[in-house]
């Protein structure tokens, strides 16, 4: 785009872009929201079955550029006043032509009893670490609404303290915490106790200052196929 309009892509002109330059301001303002709309012209539709690509997916193109502008080069560029402008009416265009159906986010369909109870009922060899560890994790995801990120990692990334390890689960049995369900205290569970997991960070509390002193107790219940204290 800056090639097109023949411009520099780092908008270092500090005067224009804090309003002390008027004629200045205006061109960064007008350019902003020239680019936002070439980025709406020429992006592709998220999936082939979407009708067009969302002008919000534009917005957040040129809010990427703010922040590469911001954090790369300590750029403050132009307030985003007017681009709310141009974004209601891409939206309004978009609605008119495609209908506001087209704007819903596509979301992933949810993990029902029923899909989980039938994944629990495929052969699984107990006696396979592997295998029982699978289970646990799909009861402690169904119960907890943990997402697969905040139980699993990346075949690339290193496990650390920032991960769902073995010190975040406790038992309460009989009224009291252990660290450790021993086979003695196994065999004295019963409903009313449960396993105690402490969450670890996620997508929305990326430092577990939210969430991380809240613990999940995860109810034992012997009739439940999908109880994870079982």
């Amino acid at each position: 785009f800056c090639d097109f309009m023949r411009t520099s892509p780092i908008r270092n002109d500090r005067r224009a872009n804090s309003g002390e330059d008027e004629l200045g301001h205006t061109r960064e303002v007008a350019l902003l929201c020239c680019f936002f709309v070439w980025r709406y012209q020429n992006m592709m539709p998220r999936s082939r079955s979407a009708p067009a690509p969302k002008p919000q997916s534009a917005m957040n193109s040129v809010l990427a550029v703010r922040r590469v502008q911001r954090d790369q080069h300590d750029i403050e560029m132009v307030s985003t006043r007017r681009l709310g402008l141009v974004l209601k009416g891409l939206l309004r265009a978009f609605v008119r032509e495609h209908g506001a159906d087209a704007l819903l986010p596509a979301r992933k369909e949810p993990m029902t009893r029923e899909i989980l109870a039938s994944l629990l009922e495929l052969p699984f060899d107990d006696n396979d670490p592997a295998a029982f560890g699978f289970r646990a994790m799909l009861c402690v995801c169904f119960q907890a609404g943990f997402r697969k990120s905040e139980v699993a990692i990346p075949d690339d990334a290193a496990f650390g303290r920032d991960r769902l390890c073995r010190s975040a689960l406790r038992w309460y049995v009989g009224g009291s915490f252990y660290p450790v369900l021993t086979p003695e205290l196994r065999r004295k569970l019963k409903p009313g106790d449960a396993a105690v997991l402490t969450p670890p960070p996620s997508k929305n509390d990326p430092f577990g200052v939210i969430f991380g002193g809240i613990p999940i107790y995860l109810p034992y219940d012997p009739c439940l196929p999908f109880a994870a204290a079982r």
